[in-house]
């Protein structure tokens, strides 16, 4: 049977769990804002493995947009793999409405608790916090490529259905109908130095360059690979994140993160 893994990130978290799950499995890595720029995706594996961050308990709009424009998920079975800083809420139960109706079925789910990244909220954590998601993180992965390997069956969720739809009903359709407005905080300080890494690691090209200042477009996804990837600091959200410390996952390039954009 057929395998790809499929991917989005916005600091790193979700390329190294799906970079490690498709070498797990020995099968193609794809990037989902690449695939996204194809006018229709054909599935062509029986077996897909999605993963993803997940953003105020669910999943980034950019998955669900990516679900719906395969012609037909139908005899593919669907593996989702959420990194989350929190909770990841009633992520599972979203995607699954959403496969559903493409024909395909959700076989497992699973769940890899990360460093968090929301800078607009926190903080990167410390060093100490750090080493000790990626030990947890080290000691469950080969278990989830194996698992997905072999075709286990069942859901794996941190939560039970009551917490995740009040999660889901309440914080994520709020976080869906503020997202056309989310970016418009954001911009650079004089710090700037119009290197143009924010505007090639936005995975949806809603970064561009004008008179050497990056000017957000109105269609963020959240991801914060923009603040986060500034090389010198410059990017902000209000006033919050002046002086927060950054994050990115140590063993991502932020090259990798052109390529995901589908740049170079």
């Amino acid at each position: 049977m057929k395998s790809v893994v499929y991917y989005f990130t916005g600091t790193g978290n979700s390329l190294a769990a799906a970079r490690d799950i498709a070498g797990g499995m020995q099968c193609e890595l794809r990037s989902i804002p690449a695939e996204l720029k194809k006018s229709k995706i054909e599935p062509d594996a029986e077996k897909l493995v999605l993963v993803f961050p997940v953003y105020a308990w669910g999943p980034p709009v950019i998955i669900r947009r990516f679900i719906r424009k395969f012609s037909t998920l139908q005899g593919c079975q669907i593996y989702p793999v959420f990194t989350y800083g929190g909770s990841p809420g009633g992520t599972v139960d979203i995607l699954d409405k959403e496969v559903a109706e493409k024909g395909g079925k959700i076989v497992s789910s699973y769940g890899l608790k990360m460093p968090g990244n929301c800078i607009t909220l926190y903080g990167a954590p410390d060093n100490e916090k750090l080493n000790a998601l990626f030990d947890e993180y080290i000691s469950r992965i080969n278990n989830i490529a194996k698992d997905i390997a072999t075709g286990a069956e069942g859901f794996r969720s941190a939560n039970g259905k009551i917490f995740n739809a009040l999660l889901s009903g309440l914080v994520y359709k709020g976080f869906l109908k503020g997202l056309p407005n989310m970016d418009k905080k954001f911009y650079s300080d004089e710090k700037c130095n119009s290197c143009h890494i924010c505007e090639k690691v936005c995975p949806v090209g809603n970064i561009e360059m004008k008179d050497g200042k990056p000017v957000w477009k109105g269609s963020c996804e959240q991801c914060m690979a923009c603040i986060q990837w500034c090389p010198v600091e410059s990017i902000q959200h209000g006033k919050k994140t002046v002086g927060r410390k950054r994050y990115h996952h140590p063993d991502i390039k932020v090259t990798d993160m052109f390529e995901q954009a589908g740049g170079k």
